[in-house]
């Protein structure tokens, strides 16, 4: 129900349901790129809004206005090598790099990703990591990878949060249900990761620790 900040001396300032409501509700995970004063953010989970950080000069991209593929935001993340913005839309990947779209297709990723929705994004390195609804895409700066319940161990399909180690292992909570709005959790198998070679599955049978199987979100010590 919004997005808040907080400095250290000054109480909660609310960004979504306030008076004037001027971000409104995000449903996707904010994006702050303090090296060029830039934060993105998407109006509950449409569309893309950029500010600076004192919350002024707006632009909003939408697909009519911009390249971009979709007005259905489902995640971001940020390159701090060059201020890349990846956009993973409900129907294709886009990056933006200062004024300059790339919209990647069938054609630009050698047919590994189509306009398909892009659930969720990390960065390590040079290397790209996506969850979509058919499996994990990796793009290395060169070549697109697609790893999938067919051509790997990779136990379901859809890929609904990923984190990424140092050391470039990656860890996501995955699904066999593919409903983009709501999730059974029934349908989730647990916690998976894979260090390039090998597929790792955590769930409540080998790991005494996880009591259900769904895993909402993922984070890196």
């Amino acid at each position: 129900n919004g997005i808040q900040r907080e400095k250290h001396d000054t109480p909660l300032e609310q960004w979504g349901n306030a008076t004037t409501n001027l971000y409104g509700n995000s449903s996707t995970k904010l994006v702050v790129d303090t090296k060029n004063n830039k934060k993105w953010i998407t109006l509950g989970g449409f569309n893309l809004s950029r500010y600076t950080l004192d919350g002024r000069n707006e632009t909003i991209y939408t697909p009519t206005i911009s390249p971009l593929p979709n007005h259905i935001i489902y995640s971001m993340t940020l390159d701090d090598h060059d201020g890349s913005l990846w956009v993973g839309t409900g129907a294709g990947l886009a990056r933006i790099t200062g004024t300059e779209w790339t919209v990647f297709t069938t054609t630009t990723t050698n047919a590994v990703l189509d306009r398909e929705p892009i659930t969720c994004m990390a960065i390590s390195g040079s290397t790209v990591w996506m969850g979509t609804i058919r499996g994990l895409v990796k793009f290395d700066g060169n070549e697109w990878t697609r790893y999938s319940p067919q051509n790997s161990a990779l136990p379901a399909p859809f890929i609904r949060n990923i984190a990424v180690e140092a050391n470039g292992n990656v860890w996501m909570g995955v699904s066999n249900e593919i409903n983009l709005d709501s999730i059974d959790s029934e349908s989730m198998v647990g916690l998976v990761k894979f260090d390039g070679t090998n597929w790792t599955i955590y769930n409540n049978q080998n790991t005494p620790e996880l009591k259900d199987n769904y895993v909402n979100s993922i984070a890196i010590d």
